[in-house]
């Protein structure tokens, strides 16, 4: 469905049904209207549903209503190493911050720091160091705004965030070869709206149990993702869950600390080869593993996703989940995905990547992960 000026409804780009090597129904990114009829086709099609999160307190809340005792021109004319240490004092210490009185609160501060660091943008490890302010462009091919490509009620997420109202943004710090979502990689701003307070209008908003920011890839858009999130109604109360690649900079997790309460990285190789021959990025492994080391120090719950790369066991996914086994144990927990298709730009000189993983290469993973006592979901 199209937006409306007066509402701002879900709307649909592409929509994948396949089914599994055993038999089961496969469905892309789940909406309401698929669940039904997926349920119509496979009477015992399930999907896990959370209570009611939306009725706690997220971080978000926090985040706004924690105010700094400072005016907006005091702020604006500090320099950024000592916005960096107001703004991590105040996450560090909880008694900081009075919200009965006026000011600049945290996720002003937040929105501050991330303008800054668009003048010279390095919010991924591309490091393009851009003045994306002047709408420069870089490796993400993003600007200073945001562009959706699509948003609707996700029914098929983990139990605890599910359903999740999700918003797909365009642009990416990673140019997967084999990316399963590649018409969110190019902006087309002719058919798709610029990301506005207009999504607080989104009628079935309120019926979902999280806010999701996906892609794509959400990280290059974080300065007008956290302007949006400023204007959220005063009775938003919906957990936010970020959906990424694990490209990020230290920078944006910091920024994201004491907002998200919830984080979805993709851990897609386990070394950097890989990662150059497919997604065409350096030094994957280094940074996905600092940004997991970094998120895992933040109060948030932590979802892993590792979609099964057919022939890829020993050089990624068996290093990926050692790693994880090693270094954060039952902290986080583990989701294999089996949908990988061979589209995009994999062709049949791909080798094995030319189709999808087979039941005993997704078993093997899963057995791995269960062997070395990580949390699978």
């Amino acid at each position: 469905m199209k937006s409306s000026q007066n509402n701002f409804n879900e709307k649909r780009e592409n929509v994948k049904i396949a089914i599994s090597p055993t038999g089961e129904l496969w469905v892309t990114d789940l909406d309401r209207d698929l669940l039904i009829f997926c349920q119509e086709l496979q009477q015992d099609f399930k999907t896990p549903i959370a209570s009611n999160l939306h009725k706690q307190t997220s971080h978000l809340n926090k985040c706004r209503s924690k105010v700094i005792p400072a005016t907006r021109t005091n702020v604006f004319e500090l320099a950024t190493p000592i916005l960096w240490y107001i703004h991590d004092s105040f996450l560090q210490d909880s008694s900081l911050g009075d919200s009965e009185s006026s000011g600049f609160s945290l996720l002003d501060l937040k929105i501050e720091l991330s303008r800054r660091i668009l003048q010279h943008c390095n919010f991924c490890e591309n490091r393009c160091q851009i003045n994306r302010l002047k709408n420069e462009k870089g490796f993400c091919g993003v600007g200073k705004d945001a562009y959706l490509y699509e948003h609707f009620m996700h029914c098929g997420e983990e139990a605890k965030i599910n359903p999740s109202y999700e918003f797909w943004l365009y642009g990416c710090s990673m140019h997967c070869r084999h990316c399963q979502k590649f018409q969110c990689l190019s902006i087309d701003r002719q058919r798709n709206s610029k990301l506005s307070s207009k999504i607080w209008k989104t009628p079935t908003l309120k019926e979902a149990n999280s806010l999701t920011w996906i892609g794509g890839n959400p990280d290059q858009s974080i300065y007008p993702i956290l302007k949006v999130l400023n204007l959220a109604p005063e009775d938003f109360s919906l957990p936010i869950v970020w959906n990424s690649n694990l490209y990020g900079s230290l920078n944006l997790y910091k920024l994201l600390d004491g907002l998200v309460d919830f984080y979805v990285p993709d851990f897609k190789y386990g070394n950097n080869n890989c990662a150059l021959k497919w997604s065409g990025v350096k030094n994957y492994w280094e940074t996905a593993t600092q940004g997991l080391l970094a998120i895992s120090s933040q109060e948030v719950e932590i979802f892993v996703r590792i979609l099964v790369l057919p022939g890829h066991f020993s050089c990624c996914h068996q290093p990926v989940l050692e790693w994880l086994a090693k270094n954060l144990g039952r902290r986080i927990k583990v989701k294999i995905m089996a949908q990988y298709y061979p589209e995009y730009q994999i062709c049949p000189q791909d080798g094995e990547m030319n189709r999808r993983p087979s039941q005993d290469e997704i078993q093997r993973v899963e057995n791995l992960a269960r062997e070395l006592k990580l949390c699978v979901i």
